[in-house]
């Protein structure tokens, strides 16, 4: 490449327009009280239009001095990239500690054939280094540079421990397909883990504005909403509730449908020498890779909906792969293998962990004091302010719900009834859930702490809590026996010392 720093192409700039526009999309607490405010001055919508028109040419004066003031360079194995428009950075990003190599296909790019080549050196949103508006030819000539660097020190690496190992001519950046799903497979996913429903939360601050216009409309088509209602039986009433309700939940379900297909469409699981890598996307696609020894944990995820139609999910979490991004952008940021069966999860589970197995049937119970824990602790103290609040204000006829406090016990014993944990080979895993599953599964020497909870109350009926913290989350194994916290944390730790094994 040549030793002159270069530009990104022009068409950048509208890359970085759209992401200072989802970050200014997640200030959008404030934006509800600029509406509330517009609307107590009225101001009007033609005043909100023209300060909108403002806001966005500023958005695109930044995205333009943002593209005029970055540069990239590659020289030799690292990549050079400069930026910033009053505070000027400088970003040196050897390929030996490159993790991640992202490719996606934004909507907008797609029709003129350019990409954006993400590399992530920490498993964060706030190290990552997106170059916009590449060829796809050039994205894929960087990526198969860094990946050819990276496999050659593997094999170095190798060599030192055995000679002549590896069949010769052998591409090192070859992939093996390992699972692909079927459109059907991705609306089954999108109906079984419906996160629609967020929406609902993010439009709570809106709903009285919308209850007005709602009304507006059935006013302006000339229906009398109110007298119509006060016309009829309480069946007729409730039977349109149910209907509202099934409509609300069947739109809900589409969206979550529709979001399932524009993320997971065309799925694809590669396996190569060193790498994981998922292709999907509809709009937007994307090719997320990730290094075998960055996986952290293999999560085995089932919930009540996955658990009546025989489905599951398989994620793969690398190095904090949230990096504090939420929810909605994170699955893109790590391998999750949407609506599996239980055999397709062993074979990849095999692939993943070769020598682990999962055995339903090895786990072992946390102690039924969890549930006299929770009757003390959450339970009888809600029933007693239930009563002294109803007693306190003279509304004895609340005494009739205070008991529903305990309705609360059932939950908690569903929820004793999933805790468990099992050892398997150099593995632990942690189960947890309420109606649905999951299991948690983590090499020993990728743990990075280890923390051992022990009140008074638990060291009389000698029991203790066990901790173990990884580089993506931590694992929570509560009220088992003092002996097995105590074993399990010193064969984790004597595992983490003198096992030698990175946990990168």
């Amino acid at each position: 490449m040549s030793n002159d720093w270069q530009r990104l192409s022009p068409w950048a700039i509208v890359f970085f327009a759209f992401r200072g526009l989802k970050h200014i999309a997640n200030l959008y607490p404030a934006f509800i009280g600029v509406f509330i405010t517009a609307q107590h001055f009225d101001l009007g919508w033609g005043a909100i239009a023209l300060y909108t028109f403002y806001a966005f040419v500023v958005l695109v004066l930044g995205a333009s001095l943002y593209y005029l003031n970055f540069f990239y360079i590659q020289q030799g194995d690292k990549f050079l990239i400069r930026s910033g428009i009053l505070q000027k950075d400088r970003l040196e990003l050897p390929f030996a500690r490159i993790q991640n190599i992202t490719v996606k296909e934004p909507f907008y790019f797609r029709p003129l054939g350019l990409v954006i080549l993400n590399m992530d050196s920490a498993g964060s949103s706030q190290k990552e280094v997106g170059i916009a508006a590449l060829s796809l030819a050039k994205a894929a000539a960087i990526k198969d540079t860094i990946e050819r660097y990276n496999a050659g020190r593997g094999s170095e690496k190798d060599d030192n421990c055995s000679i002549h190992n590896e069949t010769p001519n052998v591409d090192p950046l070859a992939k093996k397909l390992l699972i692909t799903r079927s459109n059907a497979d991705i609306v089954l996913h999108g109906i079984t883990h419906n996160r629609a429903w967020l929406l609902l939360a993010f439009m709570a601050p809106f709903f009285e504005q919308l209850q007005t216009l709602l009304f507006h409309l059935i006013e302006a088509i000339g229906f009398d909403f109110a007298t119509w209602i006060s016309n009829k039986s309480v069946f007729v009433i409730s039977l349109l509730f149910l209907v509202s309700a099934f409509f609300i939940f069947f739109v809900m379900s589409l969206l979550s449908v529709l979001g399932s297909i524009l993320s997971l469409y065309d799925f694809k699981l590669y396996a190569g020498k060193n790498i994981y890598q998922r292709n999907s996307g509809l709009l937007n696609k994307h090719e997320i890779q990730v290094k075998k020894s960055r996986v952290q944990a293999l999560r085995y995820v089932q919930n009540w909906m996955d658990k009546i139609v025989g489905r599951l999910v398989l994620i793969l979490e690398p190095f904090n792969a949230s990096g504090g991004q939420p929810a909605a952008a994170s699955i893109m940021q790590k391998i999750l293998v949407p609506s599996i069966n239980d055999v397709e999860f062993d074979a990849l589970a095999k692939h993943v962990y070769p020598t682990f197995t999962l055995q339903k049937d090895a786990f072992k119970p946390i102690s039924k004091y969890y549930l006299v824990r929770k009757l003390y602790m959450v339970v009888l103290p809600l029933l007693m302010a239930g009563c002294a609040i109803a007693i306190v204000s003279k509304q004895f006829e609340l005494l009739v719900f205070a008991p529903l406090a305990l309705l609360l016990m059932p939950l908690f014993y569903f929820r004793w009834r999933r805790y468990g944990w099992a050892q398997c080979d150099d593995y632990l895993i942690v189960r947890s859930g309420f109606i649905g599953v999951e299991y948690f599964v983590f090499p020993r020497h990728k743990v990075q702490q280890v923390k051992v909870y022990q009140s008074i109350f638990l060291k009389r009926k000698q029991l203790a809590s066990v901790q173990f913290v990884l580089a993506s989350r931590a694992a929570f194994i509560p009220f088992i026996n003092e002996r097995d916290a105590h074993a399990l944390t010193n064969n984790t730790l004597c595992e983490v010392e003198m096992g030698g094994r990175s946990w990168m």
